[in-house]
């Protein structure tokens, strides 16, 4: 599931990444990330682990993408990691969740 963000780097930008890392770390019992440079000059920062859907536990890995120039917060994408259930099972509940972190900064 890939969401396109292009916020720009500043204040508003800040204010999503607090929100998404405050949301997301009760919805995980563990986790590992990591982050870097990818080969075209983008960073690109991953977490992986059990995210609780409300109603089951499902491995997904959540990753940022900023651009080359470190102007633009390009994208959010939720991928199902090793073990997980089909896209379909854990979408809408990765959806909604991306949603209210969304709405609650504007």
């Amino acid at each position: 599931m890939l969401v396109p963000l292009n916020l720009p780097r500043g204040e508003r930008e800040q204010e999503f990444l607090d929100y998404l890392n405050s949301a997301l770390r009760p919805r995980f019992n563990s986790f590992e990330g990591s982050a870097g440079y990818r080969s075209d000059g983008c960073f690109e920062s991953t977490v992986t682990g059990e995210f609780d859907l409300g109603t089951a536990k499902s491995p997904l890995t959540w990753r940022l993408l900023r651009s080359a120039d470190g102007q633009t917060l390009d994208s959010l994408e939720v991928i199902g990691s090793e073990g997980a259930p089909p896209e379909s099972e854990w979408q809408s509940a990765a959806s909604h969740f991306l949603t209210g972190v969304l709405r609650a900064i504007h």
